[in-house]
């Protein structure tokens, strides 16, 4: 029986399943039909998608009454998966929703993914959302949200991650990633390797689905506050720190371009939500003596763009505390840590997931047991003026953020 929100993550964590297919989903939706009637946009891509769905959810909630956010994973809570508008889902709902459907979705052995879906796709329905924007858990293809037309499709990037899953090319990720590609509905692309656009391009054309590539933004500053200009606007102020979010608001704002016949947006009201937008955990500054900076970059792609960002800062001295799941390939996110820091450590943390000592056999980096340990020793023992880096997993970053903000 699930009665508070410590229950349901407990019921989760035994819905994983090592291998991903649909059928058993796709069962349960034969036998209880669920249409998501709320217009929207779908999200793919390697990395970038959470920041480009926060951006969307904050420029369209000033046009729209009630916008739907549902991204994954949560940075430290449940309920941050959910949002209308700038509110979590309500832990009522929650609760009188799995109290109805837990027996039918055990009956169809539903993983823990699926059942968040139909519980974000229920909420937004039954509190009447004007628009939401749906994020993709893994792939495209077969992913749990892929069940609803989109008036826009969005693929941010693609490059090697859950290669047992999707692939060991870009090619095979591309095909699983353009099974979000819906016939006559629009396709926005990020910058893609020339392998991937090609499969893009081939879903598109079959699909008649018109092709749009992201436009050229113009960086102006790399120092915070970031800024950069975009088309013919003038130049948009971001209020985080994270130079590869020049990309996600640039991707944010050709949607809102493609989409502008249909939902017209005012220039204020874009330059408002593209400076409010905030993501936690993003190359973010969680204290400042010794400063200590936390950044969810999870596969080889991410840490790629978080170093290019910290190369454009003028640190001197960086300290790093590394950890991961056990199904990401750490050893090339390791190697691109190395050209910024000479002095990596690895940890631990309590999740399922969470890679062990012995998972990170071979890399001759030093392994601190306990995470709160490593943060409190690293912290005190720097040199002044050094900086700690916390990377490698956004649920390791999430529970390090509840120890310096509550």
């Amino acid at each position: 029986m699930i009665n508070s929100i410590i229950d349901l993550l407990q019921y989760f964590s035994k819905k994983v399943s090592p291998i991903y297919s649909r059928d058993k989903y796709d069962a349960f939706l034969k036998d209880h039909p669920f249409h998501f009637r709320v217009p929207g946009i779908h999200i793919t891509g390697t990395n970038g998608k959470g920041s480009t769905a926060t951006f969307l959810r904050n420029i369209y909630q000033t046009h729209f009454r009630k916008v739907g956010l549902f991204t994954s994973p949560s940075l430290a809570r449940f309920q941050e998966m959910i949002y209308i508008n700038q509110e979590e889902i309500r832990e009522d709902y929650i609760l009188a929703f799995f109290k109805k459907w837990q027996p039918i979705f055990d009956r169809y052995e539903l993983t823990a993914f699926e059942m968040q879906t139909l519980l974000a796709f229920h909420y937004f329905q039954d509190q009447g959302c004007d628009f939401a924007i749906i994020e993709v858990g893994m792939g495209g293809k077969i992913d749990a949200t892929n069940i609803f037309t989109p008036i826009l499709s969005i693929i941010t990037n693609i490059s090697l991650e859950h290669k047992a899953y999707l692939g060991d090319t870009v090619e095979k990720i591309a095909e699983h990633k353009s099974g979000i590609i819906k016939p006559n509905v629009p396709v926005l692309v990020g910058p893609l390797p020339h392998g991937a656009m090609k499969v893009v391009e081939t879903v598109s054309s079959q699909l008649q689905a018109p092709l749009f590539k992201r436009e050229p933004y113009q960086v102006i500053q790399e120092q915070y506050p970031l800024k950069f200009k975009f088309g013919n606007d003038e130049p948009y102020t971001l209020t985080m720190t994270a130079t590869y979010q020049f990309e996600n608001a640039a991707l944010a704002l050709q949607a809102v371009h493609i989409l502008s016949t249909r939902y017209r947006i005012s220039s204020t009201a874009l330059h408002k939500a593209i400076h409010d937008t905030f993501m936690p955990g993003r190359l973010e500054v969680i204290k400042q003596s010794p400063m200590i900076i936390l950044d969810g970059a999870h596969n080889p792609g991410g840490t790629e763009a978080l170093v290019k960002a910290i190369l454009k800062q003028p640190y001197t001295s960086i300290y790093v505390l590394f950890a991961a799941f056990k199904d990401k390939d750490v050893a090339p996110m390791i190697q691109q840590l190395t050209m910024i820091s000479k002095h990596i450590f690895l940890t631990t943390f309590p999740h399922v997931r969470a890679r062990q000592k012995h998972d990170f056999a071979g890399l001759d980096f030093p392994f601190i047991e306990s995470y709160e340990v490593a943060l409190k020793v690293l912290s005190e023992g720097m040199p002044p003026h050094s900086v700690l880096l916390v990377t490698g997993s956004l649920a390791f970053v999430g529970q390090v953020r509840l120890k310096y903000i509550s």
